[in-house]
């Protein structure tokens, strides 16, 4: 629990650094809201939330770089439960796609701490630590106006590898969606040029 204190003292005052950059050109910030629900044939409902903030810097008209801050949320009806505080450097590229429309790649390494709950058989807290890498090939950004745009990435073309620590097991996973269409959440999120 001490690991996750310190977590989130690191990302407040991130956020909070980061949030008061002046307004120079190349910055820009952005706060995003995440929500998915996916039910197995004769298995386990799970329900994903998540929300997260952060900065970015232009490096040129393609390429920037930035730090995402956030809390994730996951839940298994009568088998887990587990929240998690994120770290996130990212680096997106931007492709024009048409009029306002821009293709938004992202290469991401993220570093969590929180708590598993096994509820099964009996409810007790566990100290949870995540290292994820991956990829968000479909990933848009709609410009409404020269500083506000609004952005979409869908979880079909999330890539990443994970891996979780929680005192009771150590577990992997390799996310590759593309090849089935059943995992369809989409993640919004609201930008601000500054």
């Amino acid at each position: 629990m001490k690991k996750l204190k310190v977590l989130v003292a690191v990302a407040a005052m991130t956020v909070w650094g980061l949030s008061g950059v002046s307004a120079q050109n190349g910055w820009w910030l952005q706060g995003g809201l995440g929500f998915n629900s996916d039910k197995v044939k004769n298995g386990p409902e799970l329900t994903n939330f998540d929300v997260n903030v952060g900065a970015n810097y232009m490096l040129n008209k393609n390429w920037s770089v930035g730090l995402n801050v956030g809390y994730n949320l996951e839940n298994s009806k009568d088998i887990y439960k587990q929240g998690l505080f994120e770290i996130t450097p990212q680096a997106v590229y931007s492709v024009p796609l048409v009029g306002n429309l821009s293709w938004t790649p992202s290469v991401y390494f993220t570093f969590g701490m929180g708590t598993y709950t096994n509820k099964v058989p009996v409810d007790k807290d566990y100290d949870l630590t995540e290292i994820k890498v991956g990829v968000n090939l479909l990933s848009v950004e709609y410009r409404c106006s020269r500083h506000i745009a609004i952005g979409a990435t869908f979880d079909a073309g999330n890539f990443y590898f994970s891996s979780f620590d929680n005192d009771i097991n150590k577990r992997t996973r390799i996310n590759a969606p593309l090849g089935s269409w059943n995992n369809s959440a989409v993640s919004l999120s609201f930008h601000y040029y500054l």
